[in-house]
């Protein structure tokens, strides 16, 4: 028991868009420290997401710091864990519209990256804006942007080959 301190970060995509993802401490009331710091970080990156899933444990019942983060994050997607044991009825009368998923079974798995994958739809930029995706595309850009800045126009042609058509064969 207790609460996570580290932020466990990954990234997937979803409907085509690159989301990094942050697992962050519970929210609770607490009089630890370490723990309370942990729910500091946790509110900080919240505050700073397009997309908030609040997973709430569904088998146990509605507890001060799952309703008080719901009130505080209205746009948070309610996603409803451990739908694969009993479910408490609090819970579900409270949330009737979240989302019950099991991370062991996988149930509930592709409703859930719908709603997340519209969400961001909402937020998405005009159609003839070029986004990059990978890291490498992000470095290349940059790097043009560098070689423009110093007037290396060898390594701008360079890198926009490359940006364009791939790395060159060796």
């Amino acid at each position: 028991p207790g609460t996570t301190r580290d932020v466990v970060r990954a990234s997937t995509a979803v409907g085509g868009w690159l989301l990094q993802m942050a697992d962050t401490a519970g929210v609770r009331v607490s009089t630890d420290p370490l723990e309370t710091a942990g729910i500091e970080r946790t509110m900080l990156s919240a505050e700073g997401a397009d997309v908030v899933l609040h997973v709430v444990d569904a088998s146990q019942p509605l507890n001060a710091g799952d309703l008080a983060l719901a009130g505080q994050f209205s746009e948070a997607i309610i996603v409803l864990n451990k739908c694969d044991l009993p479910m408490n009825r609090e819970v579900l009368n409270h949330w009737p519209d979240a989302l019950p998923i099991s991370t062991i079974t996988s149930q509930g798995l592709a409703p859930l990256l719908e709603v997340i994958s519209r969400k961001i739809m909402r937020r998405s930029p005009a159609p003839d804006v070029i986004i990059p995706v990978t890291p490498r595309q992000v470095g290349l850009l940059k790097g043009l942007l560098d070689s423009l800045r110093t007037d290396d126009i060898a390594r701008f042609r360079s890198q926009q080959h490359e940006l364009c058509h791939g790395p060159a064969s060796r």
